[in-house]
């Protein structure tokens, strides 16, 4: 079954009505290194559209995201409340296209691999992770049971930044110009533009950073083929920055990729998530309590 666009051809028109407007203030672009954008040094950059200004100090201001999601290191055990998967990291490319190396995995693939995820053998905050391969390294929180695989992005390097706790004033990005590239792209897709212009769009994501440059997609795709391939780049561009969850409701492809079995650096099974597969329902949203306490049904029987 082919997947479906979840918004309707109006909003995507307003979509690209807005990306338009975006582009005529002639003041965003991409910045020039996928790595360097979620750096300290970097905040408030020429790609981010909106942030959450976070102010270290002693006011209760800044974020506690790298101490609560964190890889431990020496004697800062940090929280790992979110890890990657196997599965995202199986979506990355190599760089030119060709099939990954099952000897080492990891070589040659797309740059945004390693600066988004940690993987074993690399180094974080100068210890080398994981420490069950190399005893006295980086490490997951002991309460996850997900242990070769940590976070990168959004975390403050050298160990001598690290802030005391909850003292980060490292900004959390919510929309930054690459979204605003893929939005346009997708909707002239959705709205039968002209694909090769859509697929320039994406290639820009592809090949316009100094640190990101992997093999651009080929014209002449069809608008199907054109679909999958921003879709796809979408997960990885903006891996772990919360976004792919409503992407796949928006989309209405949580049917086509649950359940999803999740495994542990021996093989053995974590979870699996949506085991009974993945429901049309779950693509709403909850009901706020505001509009249901003006049901005088379930006033009158809190029970249903």
């Amino acid at each position: 079954m082919k997947m479906r666009a979840y918004l309707y051809q109006g909003e995507y028109d307003k979509v690209l009505e807005v990306v338009n407007q975006i582009d005529a203030l002639n003041k965003y672009s991409l910045f020039p290194s996928y790595a360097g954008l979620f750096k300290l040094e970097n905040e408030n950059n020429k790609e981010v559209l909106f942030d959450i200004q976070y102010m270290a100090g002693e006011n209760s201001q800044g974020s506690l995201h790298d101490q609560y999601c964190g890889t431990g290191t020496g004697s800062w055990t940090r929280g790992s409340r979110y890890v990657p998967t196997d599965n995202l990291v199986a979506a990355y490319e190599t760089i030119d296209g060709s099939a990954i190396d099952p000897k080492n995995p990891y070589a040659g693939r797309d740059p945004r691999l390693k600066f988004t995820i940690v993987v074993p053998g690399d180094y974080i905050l100068g210890y080398r992770f994981p420490n069950y391969l190399y005893p006295g390294g980086a490490f997951n929180h002991p309460g996850n049971r997900l242990r070769h695989l940590s976070c990168r992005k959004y975390r403050i390097e050298p160990e001598s930044a690290l802030p005391p706790s909850g003292q980060s004033s490292l900004n959390n990005i919510v929309l930054r110009y690459a979204d605003v590239i893929l939005s346009k792209a997708e909707a002239i897709i959705e709205t039968n533009g002209n694909v090769d212009a859509a697929v320039a769009l994406i290639n820009r994501i592809r090949t316009e950073r100094n640190d990101v440059k992997i093999t651009a997609l080929p014209m002449g795709l069809s608008r199907e083929a054109a679909r999958e391939k921003l879709r796809h780049e979408r997960r990885i561009e903006f891996a772990l920055e919360g976004l792919y969850w409503s992407d796949i409701k928006r989309w209405k492809i949580g049917k086509d990729l649950y359940p999803l079995v999740i495994k542990d650096h021996k093989n053995s099974l974590i979870e699996t998530r949506f085991p009974n597969g993945y429901l049309e329902y779950y693509n709403l949203l909850p009901i706020p309590n505001s509009e249901l306490s003006l049901n005088k049904n379930l006033v009158q029987n809190p029970g249903w």
